[in-house]
C-alpha cells in the first residue's frame, strides 16, 4: 500500500463544515479551506491489520493510544470500532469474526467489503511495528484537531460575542488539552500503585520532604488535620463577613510562596496594590493604617518596611485584582507554572461570588458548575485550590458557625476535599504569645475533611488538643500559630 497524502476520493472523507473557513483575502497557491486535512490511510490500514492478526498483543497498545475519531477515512473508524465490538463480546478476534460483527452491523459493504478488510490484514509489514503506526495516526489526528480548534478560535474571535481574555482563554484550554501527554490518565493496577506509595512514604521518611506536591499552610494544627495543601485538592475557607477570611487566604498564600512554590492569587474584592499593602504590613509587621498613611509612620519603622518589600519581591506570588472566569484562572494558572518552571502550586479563588460564574437559570447551578470544574482544573494542574466562601449572616454574633450556613452549601461542600470555618468569639480578652505580642484567640474548625480528620469547636480555656487555635492580629493584617 502507498502513502497518500496530497490527493484522496472524496467519498473518503465526510467533510466537517467546522473545517471549512471564510475566504481568505489573500488566495494561497493551495486554498487553505479546501487543502487535505493531515492524514496517512497507510498507517490507518496497518494498524487494523495488525489488530486482526496479533490481537493479544496489539489492541492493549491501539486502546491506549487510539480512539475511533482519530481515524481519517471514516470506514478505517467503522472497522476499528467492529474489532472493539467483538472484543467486548469476549469473542476471539479474527478475520470471520470482525466480518461477521461488519454484517451485523450492516456496514461490511460500507467498508468495501470482506476484500478490503483481508487486503489490510494481508498488507501489514510487521504487527511487531504497530505502536509506530498508531502513533502516527494519533500524530495525524492531532493535527486535524489543531486545526478545527484554531478555526473555532477565529470563529469566536469574528463573532464578537465574548470579551477577548474569554476567547483566548478557550482557545489555549483546547489547545493545552491537545498537547497534554495521552498517558496524563491516572491509572494503575493495585499492587503498582500501593508500591509507588510504600517508596514514596520511604523516601519522605529519609529525606524529610514529601515527595507529592504538598507545602504547609503555616500552621501546623491546620496541616495536621489536612495534611497540607496537597496538589488535586479544593480546600475551602470560610467564615462571616469582617471575619478575617481573606487575611487567612493571604497568609497561607505567603507560606506557600515562602517555600518556593508558586501561587495565583485571585481577589474580587481589592486591587493589587490593596493585597500588597496587606503583605507589607503582615511582613513588616506594621499597623496596616500606617501602611495606607504613610505620614504616620515612624522614622524607625520605614527600614522594617524595606525588608518587607526585600523579603516580598522574589516570591513567586502573582496577585490579580478582579474576579475571573475559569478559563481565565486555568490560563493564568498555566502560564505562571511555565515562567518559573514548575507548576503552579496553589490557586487562592477569593471570594467565590466576586467570580465570574458560569452562565445558567439558577444561581445554585452556575455556583455547582464552577466549583465541580475548580475541582477538575486542581486535578488537571497538580496543584491546590483554596476557594475563599462567605458564611450566611448569623443573628447571633456568639453563633457558632457549621456548613450548612455556607452559601449554596450542598455544591461547595461535595467538591471540597476540605472546609475550614473561621470563628472568633466577640468581647474574647487579648492573648499573648512566646513572642510577648497581643492577639485576639480565632477558632478554626475542620468541618469537612475528605481524607483527613475533622474537628470539633474548641471552648475557651480547654485542652482539648484537637481543637485549632490562631493568634488573629488584624491590625498586622496576620494569623499566627497558636503556639508561635
Amino acid at each position: 500500500m502507498t502513502e497518500t497524502t496530497n490527493t484522496i476520493d472524496p467519498t473518503e472523507y465526510v467533510l466537517d463544515p467546522q473545517d471549512v473557513s471564510p475566504p481568505m483575502t489573500q488566495t494561497p497557491t493551495v486554498p487553505m479551506q479546501w487543502a487535505v486535512p493531515p492524514h496517512s490511510l497507510e498507517a490507518e490500514a496497518c494498524v487494523l491489520g495488525a489488530m486482526m492478526l496479533e490481537p493479544d498483543s496489539v489492541l492493549p497498545v491501539v486502546r491506549r493510544l487510539l480512539d475511533v475519531s482519530d481515524f481519517y477515512r471514516p470506514a478505517h473508524g467503522v472497522i476499528f470500532q467492529a474489532i472493539f465490538r467483538v472484543v467486548d463480546a469476549r469473542i476471539s478476534v479474527d478475520l470471520v469474526a470482525v466480518k461477521n460483527e461488519l454484517d451485523r452491523m450492516g456496514r461490511l459493504a460500507e467498508v468495501g467489503g470482506i476484500e478490503y478488510v483481508l487486503a489490510m490484514a494481508e498488507g501489514v509489514p510487521s504487527a511487531a511495528n504497530v505502536e509506530f503506526y498508531a502513533g502516527l495516526v494519533r500524530d495525524k489526528s492531532l493535527l486535524r484537531q489543531t486545526i478545527r480548534a484554531a478555526r473555532k478560535l477565529e470563529r469566536d474571535a469574528y463573532a464578537g460575542t465574548a470579551v477577548a481574555a474569554e476567547v483566548i482563554g478557550s482557545g489555549q484550554q483546547a489547545l493545552y488539552d491537545l498537547a497534554r501527554p495521552l498517558s496524563i490518565g491516572d491509572e494503575a493496577y493495585v499492587g503498582d500503585a500501593s508500591r509507588r506509595v510504600l517508596v514514596n512514604m520511604e523516601a519522605e521518611i529519609t529525606h524529610g520532604k514529601p515527595t507529592e506536591r504538598r507545602f504547609s499552610s503555616g500552621y501546623p494544627d491546620i496541616d495536621r488535620c489536612i495534611h497540607g495543601l496537597r496538589g488535586g485538592r479544593v480546600v475551602t475557607l470560610a467564615a462571616k463577613t469582617k471575619a478575617g477570611k481573606s487575611m487567612c487566604a493571604l497568609n497561607m498564600a505567603f507560606h506557600v510562596a515562602m517555600q518556593g512554590g508558586p501561587v495565583l492569587y485571585i481577589s474580587g474584592e481589592m486591587r493589587t496594590t490593596e493585597l500588597a499593602e496587606r503583605y507589607l504590613s503582615m511582613c513588616a509587621p506594621i499597623n496596616g493604617d500606617s501602611i495606607k498613611n504613610p505620614r504616620t509612620v515612624r522614622q524607625e519603622d520605614w527600614a522594617r518596611i524595606a525588608r518587607a518589600g526585600e523579603l516580598l519581591d522574589p516570591l513567586p506570588l502573582r496577585l490579580v485584582g478582579r474576579g475571573l472566569s475559569l478559563s481565565e484562572i486555568g490560563m493564568m494558572a498555566r502560564e505562571l507554572g511555565t515562567k518559573h518552571g514548575k507548576p503552579t502550586a496553589l490557586i487562592v479563588v477569593d471570594y467565590l461570588m466576586r467570580m465570574k460564574l458560569p452562565r445558567a437559570r439558577e444561581l445554585r447551578e452556575r455556583v455547582g458548575e464552577f466549583t465541580r470544574e475548580l475541582k477538575n482544573l486542581a486535578m488537571e494542574l497538580d496543584a491546590c485550590v483554596l476557594l475563599v466562601s462567605q458564611l450566611k449572616r448569623l443573628t447571633d454574633d456568639n453563633a457558632k458557625p457549621s456548613l450548612h450556613d455556607l452559601k449554596e452549601s450542598g455544591d461547595i461542600e461535595n467538591d471540597s476535599d476540605a472546609v475550614l470555618l473561621i470563628h472568633t468569639p466577640p468581647g474574647t480578652p487579648a492573648v499573648y504569645g512566646p513572642d510577648g505580642q497581643a492577639a485576639m484567640e480565632s477558632w478554626v474548625r475542620v468541618a469537612a475533611a475528605r481524607d483527613g480528620m475533622a474537628t470539633a469547636w474548641p471552648k475557651a480555656g480547654d485542652n482539648n488538643p484537637d481543637a485549632v487555635r490562631l493568634r488573629w492580629q488584624p491590625w498586622h493584617m496576620r494569623f499566627l500559630p497558636w503556639g508561635a
